[in-house]
């Protein structure tokens, strides 16, 4: 917690700074630093240097009135930051190239990105390692229903006795990528489709995991 300022209550109006330090030794809280410019632009320039660790500055005016400048790695960080969540990752992943594409600006809407780093901020280690989750889920599960398949398809060349046999056999989650994955080795679908299959059924709110099975 950080102090910024204390309002006097009947008065409505902020006490001195020396007010203010005192007030923030007592409640043993660390105070705003303190920094004293000529002009606005003066301030204006010096804040957007600053670094994305600090967000911005507030300026206080001579008639007390106030303004909050922020810094534009800031800026730029917070903007990254709006469109990533679990969900915004699950719904980036595109199949095809087993890659995301992340929702950095809302006004340009998708846009691919480094398919190792995702561009998923450091400051967010929780949503990325979900992102590669996703991604190794997504082919464990996958690998696993095509040797499930293949199991299936030695078994019987009878597509109802592979049915019965995956029915029997193997978790009810599984059956319907199992069956995806027989259509993938009779040559009627391609193993994107299965993946995009796998994704469907892992969104975040849904809550599952396949690898219990």
């Amino acid at each position: 917690m950080v102090l910024l300022g204390v309002i006097n209550n009947k008065t409505g109006e902020e006490v001195d700074l020396e007010h203010i330090q005192s007030t923030s030794k007592l409640l043993d809280v660390r105070m705003v630093k303190i920094y004293e410019f000529g002009d606005f632009f003066e301030v204006a320039k010096w804040a957007k240097g600053l670094p994305k660790t600090q967000e911005g500055v507030v300026v206080t005016f001579d008639n007390g009135f106030k303004t909050k400048l922020k810094g534009v790695e800031w800026c730029q960080l917070a903007k990254m930051l709006g469109g990533f969540s679990k969900w915004n990752v699950w719904r980036a992943y595109y199949a095809e190239k087993d890659a995301f594409l992340a929702h950095l600006d809302k006004s340009k809407n998708y846009k691919p990105t480094d398919d190792e780093l995702l561009l998923i901020p450091e400051e967010l280690p929780d949503i990325r390692a979900y992102a590669e989750s996703l991604r190794e889920q997504i082919t464990s599960v996958a690998n696993k229903a095509m040797e499930m398949a293949g199991e299936a398809k030695a078994f019987t060349s009878d597509p109802k006795g592979q049915y019965q046999y995956v029915s029997s056999h193997f978790s009810k989650n599984y059956i319907s990528f199992v069956m995806k994955a027989l259509s993938v080795l009779n040559g009627k679908n391609s193993e994107v489709m299965l993946k995009q299959l796998i994704h469907k059924y892992l969104e975040p709110s849904k809550q599952t995991n396949l690898e219990d099975e």
